[in-house]
């Protein structure tokens, strides 16, 4: 199915532009946006009218011309609307990056903010920036907001939630803490400790997925004395369990997503650490916990996403290289990952998701809104 155009305005009037990470349901959309702050240009004097070449452009306020000033006033936004109607902010926080996590019905939303001062300078030995975290939660909406008791010295990378009251965070180091009681109170989980880098203490996990079964998986890369060269280790964290515990390991690969289907678990790999360089797998997990390889890409082909499609079919979205007819693809099997038929999905989209419940792909590029359909 081709794509169908189901917006031709979508966010338009919501300044500077960016569609962010969006949802969609029937007519109404919700997203989560950063936005850098409007910066723009003293208009033109009389005389410049007349003579076009005394114009010079000149920011209208002094800051817009310091770049760090300007990545200071980023803005988390939470925006919703209809595709084709008027748009309402929701919130709005200072800050450099976010995580959510929205409930089916859209009521109960967390939203996570980590803000920096990057006026400041660094101090010797020092290899980043303080940061300050914060954590809101609206259980109407998006119309009243709550700041929750959280450590400002501490990341929140990904939000994961079973429901409106069980979920977890995600942060730097890497670290996991649950809650039960709707964010009021956290217990840290223990990750092992070779997911860790004693000389980077911001380093995060490869993948941070939540299955259909409200068990937190992760992944992460590290070399060991048995893998010098390195391997990928998969862990699975069920709400009743104190710890994780490792479910496979793929010698070699990144991790980047799998998800379970009948009787197989399939996976989606990079060969290596560097995602530009090695190409992209799909594997299954077999009866006895071994990877099985199903098929590897052309190198030119960089897979970041591993989806079941309402009909039981494997669909990888991701891109070409640099150099290869740079561009969104996608990958689809409806044999198990035997063979694979390709599309190429034109230039990269500003923003967009597969809905693995409706068979719904969307995409946005410029300012329209498209959507099609993959059973």
């Amino acid at each position: 199915m081709e794509w169908e155009k189901a917006s031709s305005t979508f966010m338009k009037e919501d300044k500077p532009y960016g569609p962010g990470d969006f949802r969609i349901q029937g007519d109404q959309f919700i997203t989560l946006k950063i936005a850098d702050p409007e910066t723009p240009f003293k208009p033109m004097t009389k005389e410049q009218l007349e003579n076009p070449a005394l114009y010079v452009s000149e920011f209208t306020e002094p800051w817009m011309n310091d770049l760090g000033e300007t990545l200071n006033r980023r803005a988390v936004r939470l925006i919703r609307g209809q595709v084709n109607g008027p748009i309402q902010q929701l919130f709005s926080e200072y800050a450099k990056e976010a995580a959510w996590w929205l409930a089916k019905d859209w009521k109960t939303i967390y939203v996570a903010t980590g803000w920096m001062d990057r006026r400041g300078e660094l101090k010797p030995g020092v290899r980043y920036r303080p940061q300050a975290g914060k954590l809101f939660k609206s259980l109407d909406s998006g119309q009243n907001w709550k700041q929750l008791n959280w450590p400002e010295n501490q990341n929140i990378s990904f939000l994961r939630f079973l429901d409106a009251r069980r979920g977890y965070a995600i942060g730097w180091g890497p670290r996991i803490w649950r809650t039960s009681n709707g964010g009021l109170d956290w217990t840290e989980i223990r990750v092992p400790l070779e997911a860790r880098d004693p000389a980077d203490e911001r380093k995060q996990f490869d993948a941070v997925l939540m299955g259909k079964d409200g068990a937190l998986r992760v992944t992460y890369f590290a070399k060991t004395p048995s893998h010098p060269d390195g391997v990928g280790k998969a862990y699975i964290l069920r709400w009743e369990d104190d710890a994780p515990r490792e479910l496979f390991r793929m010698p070699g690969h990144t991790i980047i997503e799998f998800v379970d289907h009948q009787e197989h678990t399939y996976i989606l790999s990079w060969q290596g650490y560097d995602r530009a360089m090695y190409p992209t797998v799909v594997s299954w997990l077999d009866n006895e916990r071994v990877v099985r390889p199903l098929h590897e890409f052309d190198s030119r082909f960089n897979g970041y996403a591993l989806y079941i499609t309402p009909q039981g079919n494997l669909l990888v979205d991701g891109s070409n290289r640099p150099g290869n007819s740079a561009g969104d693809v996608s990958m689809l099997s409806h044999d198990g990952g035997k063979t694979w038929t390709e599309r190429n999905e034109g230039g990269f989209a500003q923003s967009g998701y597969y809905d693995d419940t409706t068979g719904t792909a969307w995409q946005v590029k410029g300012y329209s809104l498209y959507k099609r359909s993959i059973p």
